[in-house]
Parts: structure tokens; sequence; C-alpha cells
């Protein structure tokens, strides 16, 4: 105990490995610690309420990382975005100063249970940073180094700022958005006793998305206030009124797009002043509610790049073909568009059926001609009893 005691006192870093690969350096580090579920039991003849423990928990990995991961991380949190999670085993390993290993924390089975995305701010000079949850079935800890790491000089490449970012939404100008909160996507898990081992299961159930709020300038907000006045208020919110969108955060230079969220489904729900807090900019805040977000990295991340401030109902969100849903290469998924409205449109019985055939530049094929003509039933024959008799009257 008292080494490892020492050993959390004199570490520099952390760094996260993923079956058995490293995957670079996060900047923060908790839990996954392992605790009991205390049991109260009846009070008894002695008149003490007796405890016991039953099953054990492993509490959430919560990591906090910027842009210089492996791509290996960034594909596992497409994957769950993408809603199709996956379970992986791993560790997170404490580093001294000198880069020689202190401890590790091994999981396994983990799923992502959240990803936070950080709040985007055009006036700040602050990094910008990924917060990930892991939800590990079980956890080990072993506090004797096996080894080195290499420098992390290498993981300085690229610089994410928290003011590099371009939104759109169809038909809306978001040229003066200034800033955007947070946004969480959180993976719902359910635990499953199996059997007669002490480790529960994890499952994953549904996936839950934040809100999306942006705060803009009121002068440039014409277009949220006619879709806020349609959707709103006069109730013309529909599946065909809902709007999609795209998030790139970017490089500080502007130039490389690091990652894309694509927003599908957005339905604003409240626009309201910003509380003045010394601007001589009137600002308004539009509140979105969002069904589906998929996130984007690589050249997946690069496509929505035609995507500009003040797009048009007709600017589409493009992503290539040869990718998945996620940008991740090589799954076989494809990009569905959204659905349009939920109506069916019920054609009309035809009058008369041609008997003729039907060319390809005819359109769809008629169903065959009708053999004979359709038997209309007759009316039906009212019957009437004589109570005061047994005859019937018709």
């Amino acid at each position: 105990m008292a080494d490892m005691r020492r050993s959390y006192t004199t570490t520099a870093s952390y760094g996260l490995e993923l079956n058995g690969v490293s995957v670079g350096f996060v900047e923060s580090f908790e839990g996954g610690n392992a605790t009991g579920e205390v049991v109260v039991e009846s009070p008894g003849a002695d008149g003490i309420a007796h405890k016991h423990l039953a099953n054990v928990r492993y509490e959430e990995i919560a990591l906090t990382c910027g842009a210089t991961m492996s791509q290996t991380l960034y594909d596992w949190l497409a994957t769950a975005l993408n809603g199709s999670p996956t379970r992986q085993n791993g560790a997170v390993v404490a580093y001294h100063s000198d880069m020689s290993e202190a401890w590790r924390l091994n999981f396994f089975n983990a799923l992502i249970s959240e990803v936070g995305f950080p709040t985007l701010d055009g006036s700040s000079k602050d990094a910008a940073t990924l917060s990930v949850k892991l939800a590990p079935e079980y956890t080990r800890r072993v506090t004797t180094g096996t080894g080195k790491a290499s420098a992390k000089g290498s993981l300085k490449a690229k610089r994410w700022s928290q003011s590099a970012f371009v939104l759109s939404i169809d038909g809306l100008d978001c040229g003066k958005v200034n800033r955007i909160e947070a946004i969480t996507v959180t993976q719902q898990v359910t635990q499953n006793a199996v059997g007669v081992m002490r480790d529960s299961q994890l499952l994953p159930g549904n996936l839950q998305v934040s809100n999306l709020a942006i705060t803009m300038a009121d002068s440039n907000a014409a277009d949220f206030y006619d879709w806020n006045q349609s959707f709103l208020i006069e109730g013309n919110n529909g599946q065909n009124e809902e709007k999609n969108g795209a998030l790139q955060f970017r490089a500080a230079d502007m130039k490389d797009v690091l990652f894309t969220l694509q927003f599908n489904n957005l339905g604003i729900f409240r626009l309201a002043p910003v509380k003045a807090s010394g601007e001589a900019v009137a600002r308004v805040q539009a509140e979105m509610y969002c069904e589906q977000v998929l996130f984007m990295t690589g050249s997946a991340a690069a496509s929505t790049t035609g995507l500009q401030p003040g797009t048009t109902a007709s600017a589409q969100i493009n992503v290539p073909g040869d990718v998945g849903q996620l940008g991740v290469a090589g799954t076989g998924m494809q990009v569905l568009p959204t659905p349009g409205p939920r109506a069916v449109s019920v054609p009309s019985l035809p009058v008369q059926v041609s008997a003729g055939r039907v060319t390809p530049s005819q359109g769809p094929r008629n169903p065959p001609p009708l053999q004979q003509q359709p038997v209309i039933p007759r009316s039906p024959t009212l019957r009437f009893r004589n109570l005061s008799s047994t005859a019937e009257i018709t």
C-alpha cells in the first residue's frame, strides 16, 4: 500500500493503451476503482442490522484528451456514437517524470459510456479537449512498472483551440455564431449479473444526445427568428421542418479539420436574448433538440469543408461513399438520407384497367386486367318480426 501511495504522488503523466498498443497520453484520469454493494439485513434476535457485501462494481474511467491521440481511439468513439458499440481491453498507465512506468490500471470489456465535446467560444484562447468515460466490466491494478514510455513531443503537432470551429445548419445563416455550449452524447449501460461470477456483464442501451445551444449576434439571427416563428410558435414542426447541420472542430490555424459532428433532425424550441455582460453587441441564444449525432475524423471529417456559415437550404452535408457512417473505412456501413415526411400517399383505384402491355418508359407495370366485371352486392334485405305473431314481414 505504501508503494502504491508513493506512486500516486510521483507520477507525471498518464498514457492510454488499447489492446496492448499505446494510443497516446491523456491530460487527466480518474476512476476505475472497485466498490462493493453493501447489503443491510433485517435486525435479528440480537437487534443488530448485520451487513454483508454482494456484487462488486467498478467505477467508470473518466479521461480527458486532446486531438493528438491515435486514430484507434477516435475510431472507437465513432463506432460508439454510431450506435454500434464495441468492447475494448486496455490500460491507463501512470508514468514518473523520467517516463518510467509507475503503475497501471488494466480494464477489461469496456464500453464507451459518454463522450463530451468542449464549449466553443470565438474569443477564447484556451485549448479544447474531449472528455471520455469508459464503463469497464472489471479492472485490475498493477503496481510494478514494466517499462519506459517514449517521448511525448511528437504528440503536440496539432493544437486544438476552443475558438476554431465552423457551424453550418441547412438554410440558416450561422456566420455570426460566436459560442456553442458543450455537447454530450451518453451511452446508457446496464449491468447484468452472469451466473455465479461476482463481476457483472455490461450491456449497451440507448444513446442520448444533449441539446445544441448556440449564441449569435441578434442582428444576424433573422433566419432563426423565422424558423422559431414557424416551427415553435405556429406549430409547423413536422419531421420535414427539422434541419440537419455540421460542426467542424478545426486546428488553431483554421486549416485542418480535426473532427466533425453531423447533426440530424434539429428542432428549435427556444430563442431568447442573452443577458448583457458589458458587450456592445446584442446577442441571442438558440436552443435546438437533436435526434442523432454522427462523429467523423480523418478524410470523412474534412469532407464537409464545402459547408460555410450562411449556407442556403440547398446546401447538403456530403460524406464520402467509401467510408462508414462515422468515417470508419471498410465497415460496409452506408450513410442513409434523412427520412422525409411521414405522410403516405394512397393512390386512388382506377376506373378501368387497360389490358395493353406496359413498356419500361411508361412507368410501373399495371396490374393484370380484370377478367370480369366486378359484382356489385345487392342491398341487404330488411326483415321485421311482428311480436304478436311468428310471421315475418319483408
